[in-house]
């Protein structure tokens, strides 16, 4: 779960930060998903959207705000850290706004203990991104890449460090006119660790968060549609090495099921609403997961076998509050 959310982290700093868009996007300074900027949480205020908890982390916070002493509490977040999502820390940032003044006290206390633990992790992170850089040869680079990702070394806090240092670069670069001089060379670097981060932090997430993140990396609409339908769509043959099928008798559930895929978009919008950046870049990255959400929804009212359920329609209205007010 968390290995999902520090995912969709990755994948808004490639949206920002790829070499194809380098010059045209800005990179977020905050998109640590549990730490949005204030710019980030005017806007999700603004959208009316719910912070909705699951029951595991409602159980969660409130366990954290009954400990009062400041050493315990200390270990006991460090210790549940990679399991505060954005959800979570809005919701302890609302809380500690709140007007009952010893409830308000007891969440303002929780907040300051994430803020110090998310402090002495992007210390950590900015140890590791130097270690990166003094890698050298690209192959080393890669190898300790994949290292510290299956070592879970590379958090979401490196992913805000490494969109702080890709920004830095863009900056000075544009500051001197360097068009192929050493701060481009250098944001190249970092776009390349950022690049290497998502597919290693891919192999690790689930199959719909992989597949979201595959589809967004994708610029041909044909192809992505191939891609949809390959996942989305039930299993009706086994494909063999020699690429030709054996036909099932009875077809398998899709590889990737369409209400998960649903809940995948709705996490990647969420953490795009949240994020400390200009307004209308937001929007048109937001149009691009939604003109995916409608591919998707296409091949799914296209399928035979989907059209005898309920599918079409539970995806739609899944969806439904992700993208209200917008075109």
């Amino acid at each position: 779960m968390a290995s999902g959310r520090l995912l969709v982290a990755a994948i808004a700093l490639w949206l920002f930060g790829s070499s194809a868009g380098f010059a045209h996007h800005r990179v977020p300074w905050r998109t640590h998903r549990s730490q949005p900027g204030q710019r980030g949480l005017s806007r999700l205020a603004s959208t009316m959207l719910p912070i909705n908890l699951t029951p595991e982390g409602e159980q969660l916070l409130s366990g954290l705000a009954e400990i009062e002493v400041e050493s315990e509490l200390t270990q006991a977040v460090q210790k549940s850290y990679n399991s505060l999502g954005q959800n979570e820390i809005l919701a302890i940032q609302k809380r500690a706004a709140g007007d009952a003044e010893f409830e308000g006290l007891a969440w303002r206390r929780l907040l300051g203990a994430v803020q110090t633990e998310t402090g002495r992790r992007m210390e950590e992170a900015k140890v590791r991104l130097e270690e990166l850089l003094e890698a050298g040869e690209i192959n080393k680079l890669d190898k300790l890449i994949a290292k510290m990702v299956k070592a879970d070394q590379l958090d979401a806090a490196f992913i805000t460090v490494l969109n702080q240092n890709v920004e830095d670069a863009r900056l000075k670069s544009e500051a001197v006119g360097d068009q192929g001089g050493e701060g481009a060379s250098l944001a190249n670097v970092f776009n390349h660790i950022a690049s290497r981060v998502q597919e290693e932090l891919e192999k690790k997430a689930s199959p719909e968060m992989g597949l979201v993140h595959k589809l967004m990396r994708t610029k041909d609409a044909g192809l992505r549609g191939r891609i949809l339908g390959y996942y989305l769509t039930p299993q009706r043959e086994i494909l063999l090495p020699d690429t030709t099928s054996i036909p099932l008798d009875e077809p398998k559930p899709a590889r990737v099921d369409p209400m998960d895929f649903s809940r995948s978009i709705t996490e990647i919008v969420g953490t795009l609403r949240s994020m400390d950046v200009d307004g209308d870049t937001i929007r048109s990255m937001i149009d691009e997961v939604k003109q995916i959400a409608k591919e998707a929804r296409q091949v799914i009212a296209d399928d035979e076998l989907y059209q005898e359920t309920s599918v079409l329609d539970q995806y739609s209205e899944a969806l439904a509050p992700t993208f209200q007010g917008t075109a």
